[in-house]
């Protein structure tokens, strides 16, 4: 709230350019750091994701092919 104030009592040119300036720089930091974020918890969650889809084929892989054995013989005959 102080700096706001302070900005509104500003008459030179030269300073409003400097805030202007940093008020840009402020915002392009914020939408990088807050796009970095974003995006690093998007990859994070598509890896977790993904492992726990490749978790499932290979538990698949090793207890389905014994359950298979295991069938009753009508079952392979359908």
């Amino acid at each position: 709230m102080q700096l706001e104030h302070i900005c509104n009592q500003v008459k030179d040119k030269n300073e409003v350019a400097i805030i202007e300036e940093y008020n840009y720089i402020a915002r392009r930091h914020t939408i990088i750091l807050t796009s970095k974020k974003i995006f690093s918890d998007l990859c994070l969650q598509l890896t977790c994701n993904l492992w726990l889809v490749l978790l499932d084929i290979i538990m698949c892989m090793m207890y389905c092919t014994d359950s298979i054995k295991v069938l009753p013989y009508w079952v392979y005959n359908d």
